[in-house]
């Protein structure tokens, strides 16, 4: 066991390395537009226009967040996937209002 200090471990992490304004900025922009999207396509029952505008939005948003942040791709596809999940659940919440 090494006697370096738990501030010294933690700064040679790569999770620390991370800028967390710009994470938390993509995470609110996926359920803003999440939402929207959902909102938007309510009155219809076909889910292919709903589909292709949240794919549109994927490629903004691997924009922003592996060009512009610099953030990891794998966080970034995780956010993705988590608006994917709240789109279709709130998409689900319209349809059967």
């Amino acid at each position: 066991m090494g006697t370096e200090s738990l501030d010294e471990v933690l700064a040679e992490n790569a999770l620390s390395k991370i800028d967390s304004g710009a994470l938390l900025l993509l995470f609110l922009l996926t359920v803003a537009v999440s939402w929207l999207l959902a909102w938007y396509f309510r009155d219809q029952y076909g889910t292919r226009s709903l589909i292709r505008a949240y794919l549109v939005y994927g490629i903004i948003q691997l924009f922003l967040g592996l060009i512009i942040w610099q953030l990891p791709f794998v966080l970034v596809i995780g956010i993705y996937l988590l608006g994917a999940l709240l789109t279709a659940f709130r998409s689900n919440t319209y349809f059967y209002e």
